[in-house]
């Protein structure tokens, strides 16, 4: 995320609109993504050209519904073996300090 070799790819390939997924300034880590920010930063100057949106606006545009992946989505801790069932809402996240395993499904 902070190549610019990437981020300019990214860039480049644009034809007809661009969308850049920007963490909230308040997120760990936010001001390691120096070259993301800088282009965030160019973008906001051209306001009119320019539409800004939180997350849960953007769940509303795709889903229908604000805070939809919040309400269909069980964290839990990862386990040692993985050993699945029926998943308790549509996305179920198992998580440690090392692994993310992610199941899709159910509701």
């Amino acid at each position: 995320m902070n190549n610019k070799n990437i981020v300019n790819v990214a860039i480049s390939r644009a034809q007809d609109y661009l969308c850049i997924l920007l963490p909230h300034c308040g997120t760990d880590g936010y001001n390691k993504l120096y070259e993301l920010n800088q282009i965030g930063l160019i973008a906001q100057k051209d306001s009119a050209n320019v539409q800004t949106y939180t997350c849960d606006e953007i769940e509303e545009i795709i889903y229908g519904k604000k805070f939809y992946i919040e309400n269909n989505t069980f964290v839990t801790s990862h386990q040692l073996a993985n050993v699945y069932t029926k998943p308790i809402k549509k996305y179920e996240i198992r998580i440690d300090e090392s692994s993310v395993d992610i199941q899709l499904g159910g509701k």
